[in-house]
């Protein structure tokens, strides 16, 4: 399961460069810890308010 993408795209249009890779890799990792605990809908609304 991959994070929602147009709330990725908006983490990478909106992150400084030096910080983009480490940034989408630590939500992406908490994305999937989520997932497992509480569910995909819980992990795409907790992405979704992380985005900016």
């Amino acid at each position: 399961m991959k994070p929602p993408a147009l709330a990725r795209a908006m983490v990478r249009f909106f992150s400084k460069g030096a910080d983009r890779f480490f940034l989408l890799e630590d939500l992406a990792d908490r994305f999937h810890d989520i997932a497992e605990a509480e569910g995909p809908r819980a992990a795409k609304r907790w992405y979704w308010s992380q985005r900016l």
